[in-house]
């Protein structure tokens, strides 16, 4: 088979492979000893950080939300984003382990303090995509001060 078809079968399975948002899934690790010491660790928003409603479809609710920084994302997955203030404190209350690749597969389930949010569903901050810090369990401190 010349490259080329490859190139196109490879695009057509990665684009079907992004239209699936059902494929993600997490697993609670907060008990385990690699991860137990983050749960109830408060952090200060010091960045420019928003919180993004998303869904699964365009026509169903939000069922969580994710912190990220900007330029951050669009889509029809995305109901809303809500620029966060600073100051706002956020607390590690779940570590869950995932089966994205090649990101990092860990993502810390928060709970928000001193904002006003449209929704009440889940929030989550997913080490990649700016959130990320040095190590690999540490958020950027460009955006979020231990406190």
């Amino acid at each position: 088979m010349p490259s080329f078809d490859r190139l196109i079968i490879a695009a057509a399975a990665t684009i079907s492979l992004s239209g699936c948002s059902d494929w993600e899934t997490l697993e609670d690790v907060s008990k385990q000893r690699a991860y137990k010491h983050l749960v109830g660790s408060k952090y200060e928003i010091i960045g420019t950080v928003d919180a993004y409603g998303i869904r699964k479809h365009p026509d169903q609710a939000v069922e969580y939300m994710i912190l990220l920084p900007r330029p951050g994302i669009a889509g029809w997955e995305v109901a809303y984003d809500v620029p966060l203030r600073a100051g706002t404190i956020v607390t590690i209350v779940e570590v869950y382990d995932s089966n994205r690749w090649p990101d990092n597969d860990i993502t810390f389930g928060v709970r928000l303090e001193g904002t006003r949010l449209p929704e009440s569903v889940p929030v989550r901050i997913n080490l990649f995509g700016g959130n990320e810090g040095d190590g690999s369990l540490d958020l950027n401190p460009m955006l979020y001060r231990k406190r």
